[in-house]
């Protein structure tokens, strides 16, 4: 869901309605399988904190557009072009705070996608 781990048991997500159903959601299978979990929206944090998640998110999900962006190098099946396709999906989908790397990224897939076809 693209959310920063602040402890091992403990992780933030940026509030939206989506979000907290598909939390709630997942710490009712997490209690339905004998486990503890809490939902706890939070209205506030300090400015310094909220920074630090950001920047911590960004991290995370520029280290996945460019992981994604090498495994487009190079010539590449049909199939691999609809997995890096989807993967970065994904990834966009988990990217709350826009990471600097989702443009290279998807330019990186474009790329891919054309020298497929040239093929």
């Amino acid at each position: 869901m693209g959310a920063a781990l602040l402890t091992p048991g403990a992780a933030v997500l940026p509030y939206s309605e989506d979000l907290l159903e598909q939390t709630e959601w997942l710490a009712e299978r997490i209690v339905e399988s004998g486990g503890e979990a809490w939902v706890l929206p939070v209205s506030e944090l300090r400015e310094r904190d909220e920074a630090e998640i950001r920047a911590r998110v960004r991290s995370a999900r520029e280290h996945e557009y460019d992981t994604l962006r090498a495994k487009a190098g190079g010539q590449l099946s049909h199939r691999r072009v609809v997995a890096l396709e989807h993967g970065y999906r994904s990834i966009v989908a988990r990217d709350h705070f826009r990471a600097a790397g989702r443009g290279r990224a998807r330019e990186a897939i474009a790329k891919a996608r054309v020298r497929r076809r040239a093929v």
